[in-house]
């Protein structure tokens, strides 16, 4: 019976392989997944930073209102 990759996964979680690595060995024996994968980790990355932008927009637009306020 064939591993899955799953499987592979898994074992190489519990050789404390890095999970780079892991999900490299993943990613090598699920070839025709990697544009799926891919797509979604540019999806994930771009949420990411279009949240992280909008929070330090909040923090960045606040600062000044802020202070005006504590100086009166």
């Amino acid at each position: 019976m064939p591993e899955t990759a799953y499987v592979i996964l898994f074992r190489e979680f519990l050789k404390k392989s890095t999970l780079r690595v892991a999900i490299f060995r993943f990613l090598s024996y699920n070839i025709q997944n990697i544009g799926i994968i891919r797509l979604t980790l540019i999806f994930v990355k771009f949420n990411l930073i279009r949240t992280l932008f909008r929070v330090s927009y909040q923090v960045i637009s606040l600062a000044p209102v802020e202070s005006g306020i504590q100086t009166r």
